[in-house]
C-alpha cells in the first residue's frame, strides 16, 4: 500500500516534506502543474481535474490520500469520500484553530486563494470556532504563480507582493498570520521579512502529518521508504524546484510525467 499526496502543483510539497521526514512509507506525489493554479478557476473545472488525478493515485495502489491543497479540499473532499469509501482521505484547511488557541484575544489574518476564501467549508469552520469577528481574510493568489512559473521560484517578486499586500495591516491588533494555501509556506521567510517579530506565521503541515501518521499506523503500512513525484505537464524546472523544497537529491526520488495517463 502507498500513501498518495495531491496538489495543483508544488504547494503540497510543503506538507509532503514534513511527511517524508516524519514517517517512512511508499509515497506517490502528484502535482497537477498542467492546470495550476486552481485558486482562480471555477469549481467545476477544479473538480474535473481533481477527480482524474485522484483516480490515478488510486490506480497506483494508494490507500491513504492527502489532498494537500486547500482549494481542492474545500471543493472536493466530501465527494471523494462518497465516491471511494475504501480510501482514507485526509484534507487540508487553514490552521485557524491552532492560531486561536495560542492567542484568543487578538485578531488573525487568514491568507489563501480567492476560491478557498469563498468556499462554504471555510465559513463553516469559522462558524464552528465562533471567530467571525476575530479574523480578516486576505486573498494572495499571485504567490502560487511566483512558485509555479519560471525556471526558479521567484522569491523577490513574492517578497514585494507580500510587502504591498500587508502594508495597510495594523499588526498591533493581530497575533498571527495563517498561511491557508499549501504554496504559501514556500515563502515563509518572505512573510517574516514583512511583519513584526511578534507575529506568528502558522501553517497546517504538522497537524496534517500527525493525522497521516495516526491513520498509517492503524492501516499497518510497511515502513519502507520510496518517493515518487509525478506531474501532469512536461516541466524540467518542476523537479528541480521540488528537490530544493524537499532538500533532496534527484536520485533520492523517481520523477515521472503522466500527462497521457490522466487524459
Amino acid at each position: 500500500m502507498k500513501i498518495g499526496f495531491f496538489d495543483s502543483g508544488l504547494g503540497g510539497l510543503t506538507i509532503f516534506k514534513e511527511a517524508i521526514n516524519s514517517y517512512k512509507a511508499n509515497y506517490v506525489y502528484l502535482g497537477d502543474n498542467g492546470h495550476a493554479p486552481y485558486g482562480v478557476k471555477s469549481k467545476e473545472e477544479v473538480k474535473e481535474y481533481v477527480f482524474k488525478c485522484i483516480k490515478y493515485l488510486i490506480d497506483c495502489e494508494c490507500k491513504l490520500i492527502v489532498i494537500a491543497c486547500n482549494t481542492a479540499t474545500s471543493i472536493c473532499i466530501n465527494d471523494l469520500r462518497e465516491m471511494y469509501s475504501n480510501i482514507c482521505f485526509i484534507g487540508t484547511e487553514p490552521a485557524i484553530k491552532p492560531a486561536i488557541v495560542k492567542n484568543p484575544n487578538k485578531k488573525i489574518l487568514v491568507t489563501a486563494t480567492t476560491l478557498t476564501l469563498k468556499e462554504e467549508k471555510l465559513k463553516n469552520l469559522m462558524n464552528a470556532l465562533d471567530v467571525k469577528n476575530n479574523f480578516e481574510l486576505l486573498p494572495m493568489d499571485k504567490l502560487v504563480e511566483f512558485a509555479e512559473h519560471g525556471d526558479k521560484i521567484d522569491y523577490l517578486s513574492a517578497n514585494n507582493y507580500i510587502k504591498e499586500s500587508l502594508e495597510k495591516i495594523n499588526f498591533k491588533e493581530y497575533s498571527s498570520i495563517v498561511l491557508g494555501c499549501t504554496h504559501f509556506p514556500i515563502f515563509e521567510n518572505e512573510f517574516k521579512n514583512n511583519v513584526p517579530n511578534y507575529i506568528e506565521i502558522i501553517d497546517s503541515a504538522k497537524g496534517v502529518v500527525n493525522n497521516v501518521i495516526s491513520h498509517a499506523k492503524d492501516m499497518n503500512f510497511k515502513n519502507n521508504m520510496d518517493i515518487e513525484i509525478n506531474i501532469t505537464k512536461p516541466d524540467e524546472y518542476f523537479f528541480e524546484k521540488a528537490t530544493n523544497i524537499l532538500e533532496l537529491k534527484k536520485e533520492d526520488m523517481r520523477c515521472k510525467i503522466i500527462s497521457n495517463s490522466i487524459a
